[in-house]
């Protein structure tokens, strides 16, 4: 599992149940990707200065930029779902929605090869 390195994902926020629903979604997105767009593959995050995609499972195609699926995943439909758990009243959220993983592909696609799906 790609979790547990940022509070967000800690063990006190999400059961192991969940957690392990939250991989598999984010393998199956990125696999879609993968998949669906020629020339995309897996690599290992690198980058110049170390960044959060040092070390991390990342798509890279023809662009060469990373897409890293956790911390998109993280910060779309599961940022939805645990501010309804944990609301915050000064920034409400917007529930999560059916067409947030869709959008999350296309965007995963159009980073790692320049043109939308």
């Amino acid at each position: 599992m790609w979790f547990g390195r940022t509070a967000m994902l800690s063990p006190h926020t999400w059961s192991d149940e969940s957690l392990r629903v939250l991989d598999a979604v984010t393998w199956y997105l990125a696999e879609t990707v993968r998949r669906a767009a020629p020339g995309v593959d897996w690599q290992v995050g690198r980058s110049r200065p170390r960044n959060e995609n040092e070390g991390q499972p990342v798509l890279v195609g023809s662009t060469g930029r990373q897409y890293e699926p956790i911390g998109d995943v993280l910060s779309w439909p599961l940022g939805r779902v645990y501010y309804l758990r944990k609301p915050n009243p000064d920034r409400p959220s917007p529930p999560p929605a059916g067409t947030d993983l869709a959008e999350r592909f296309d965007f995963a696609v159009l980073r790692t090869t320049g043109a939308a799906p």
